[in-house]
């Protein structure tokens, strides 16, 4: 499967409907880096409060979970014309979707999902630049009515911080620290 996707800052947020991701406590009570490893990972979802939670399980997974697990695989870019073109090759399926958080983010509501994938993409070596970064859910605001999904801004700012209009990017992580602030790592090839 070949997806080729083109999108501008204007419709950023209606081709990456992403989700935001979190980190749980281990043993110990520290945090670890929410990384998709052996098909699992936690999921978050940012909506207005007013809409509710989604509960069409089909249109949850198209627009919120197939694309935020996607943005953990290698990804090729180019920029031009003030626009950023993205294609990725593989597949994937969630085999598991389970809720286990909603958390009140003032006018947006934060919901969580535990997922397992059985992700199947193409390698591509981890060598390169990695960036990292922290950011308020605030910081990456709206476009029109909808919410720009953190894992589609996390991507824009690692192409934007590397200054390459070429090459290969993924989310290393994308972890949720709680009260609406999130942490990132952006691999560049």
């Amino acid at each position: 499967m070949k997806a080729t996707v083109r999108f501008h800052r204007r419709i950023l947020l209606a081709v990456f409907f992403l989700p935001c991701f979190v980190a749980t406590l281990h043993a110990g009570g520290a945090p670890e880096e929410n990384r998709l490893e052996k098909g699992r990972v936690k999921a978050y979802v940012i909506l207005p409060a007013s809409s509710g939670p989604v509960t069409n399980e089909q249109f949850l997974d198209q627009f919120y979970l197939v694309p935020y697990l996607s943005s953990f695989a290698w990804s090729g870019f180019r920029v031009n014309d003030g626009g950023v073109k993205l294609e990725q090759e593989g597949g994937l399926r969630i085999t598991l979707r389970k809720p286990f958080l909603t958390e009140n983010l003032g006018e947006n509501t934060l919901y969580g999902y535990d997922l397992e994938t059985d992700y199947h993409g193409s390698g591509i070596p981890s060598s390169g630049m990695t960036f990292s970064f922290s950011f308020k859910h605030r910081d990456i605001g709206r476009n029109k009515d909808a919410i720009i999904q953190p894992a589609a801004w996390a991507l824009m700012k690692g192409i934007n911080n590397s200054g390459k209009t070429a090459g290969f990017i993924r989310l290393e992580s994308l972890t949720y620290e709680g009260g609406g602030r999130f942490r990132a790592k952006v691999q560049l090839r």
